[in-house]
């Protein structure tokens, strides 16, 4: 699984988000901020960049279900250049 340009837009969104508002933005959200209608296309695009490590939540994966909320920037994602 590769890190796409979709991965670092949706990056964008929730860094750009938080750093505004100081939480993170929830699936709804970020749905919104990218014009996606669908809460599972966010969903799938969110549960890629936990698999890549770009974001991280002390939460199971069922918890994180009810806590859109629930998660943070990854330690990883600070390593990635951005063009």
């Amino acid at each position: 699984m590769k890190y796409t340009k979709v991965d670092a837009s949706v990056m964008n969104v929730i860094e750009t988000y938080h750093d505004e508002h100081g939480y993170m933005p929830s699936y709804r959200e970020i749905g919104k901020l990218m014009n996606m209608t669908s809460t599972a296309t966010v969903a799938r695009h969110i549960d890629k960049l936990f698999t890549l490590g770009y974001i991280e939540t002390d939460l199971d994966e069922s918890d994180r279900a009810r806590s859109p909320r629930g998660y943070r920037i990854g330690a990883i994602y600070g390593k990635v250049q951005r063009k």
